[in-house]
C-alpha cells in the first residue's frame, strides 16, 4: 500500500550548502581579506524580482528577492492578511543583501555566504528579535510566534526554531521540504 503526505504535512527545512549550491547558484566574488560581496549584475537581472508587502501592512516595504522565493513570501504576506494578523510585522529589515554569514569563523568563500546573498530570505521585527536570542514571546511586542506557522506551512524555514548563538528569530528563509 502506498501512502501519500500531503505538503502540509511533510517537513520544511534549510537547504545544505551543497542543496542551495545546484539549486541557486550565484556568479559573486568574494575579496578574502575584507570578506565584501560583489554579485554579477547579470545573476541579478535574471534571478532577482522586486516585491511589495501587500497593503495594510502600517509599513514600506519594497524589496528584491530571488524568483522562486518572492511568491512564497508574497503568498505568506496574504496569509497573514487573510489571519488578521497584519500587525505582527511591526518592521521590514532586509531581504537580498550580498553579504556573508554573520558571526564568528565565517569563511570569507562561497561557503559562507548568507541565505540573504542570493535573495532566499528576509529579515523582520529584528529589534524584538535579535540573532543569538529566544523568539520575542506571544502578546509581547514584535512577537513572530503567531505568523511563524503559516510561513512554515507554505515552505519556509523560521530562524527562531534554531538554537543557541545560530537561533534568529528575525529571519525567514526559502526551505525545502522532505
Amino acid at each position: 500500500m502506498t501512502t501519500t503526505t500531503t505538503t502540509t504535512e511533510r517537513r520544511v527545512r534549510q537547504l545544505s550548502p551543497s542543496e542551495l549550491d545546484a539549486r541557486y547558484p550565484i556568479d559573486c566574488t568574494i575579496d578574502p581579506r575584507t570578506g565584501v560581496v560583489r554579485v554579477t549584475k547579470l545573476w541579478e537581472q535574471v534571478n532577482l524580482v522586486r516585491v511589495q508587502l501587500p497593503d495594510g501592512f502600517g509599513i514600506e516595504g519594497k524589496f528584491w528577492l530571488h524568483k522562486d522565493a518572492a511568491p512564497v513570501f508574497q503568498e505568506w504576506f496574504r496569509a497573514i492578511g487573510k489571519a488578521d494578523l497584519r500587525r505582527d510585522i511591526m518592521t521590514f529589515n532586509g531581504a537580498y543583501n550580498p553579504r556573508l554569514k554573520r558571526g564568528e569563523n565565517v569563511p570569507k568563500a562561497k561557503a559562507g555566504l548568507s541565505r540573504h546573498a542570493r535573495g532566499l530570505a528576509i529579515d523582520l521585527n529584528a529589534m524584538w528579535n535579535p540573532m543569538g536570542k529566544p523568539p520575542a514571546a506571544i502578546g509581547s511586542t514584535g512577537t513572530m510566534m503567531r505568523i511563524a506557522p503559516l510561513a512554515k506551512q507554505l515552505g519556509l524555514v523560521w530562524g527562531g526554531d534554531w538554537h543557541g548563538s545560530s537561533c534568529d528569530p528575525m529571519h525567514l528563509e526559502l526551505g525545502i521540504r522532505d
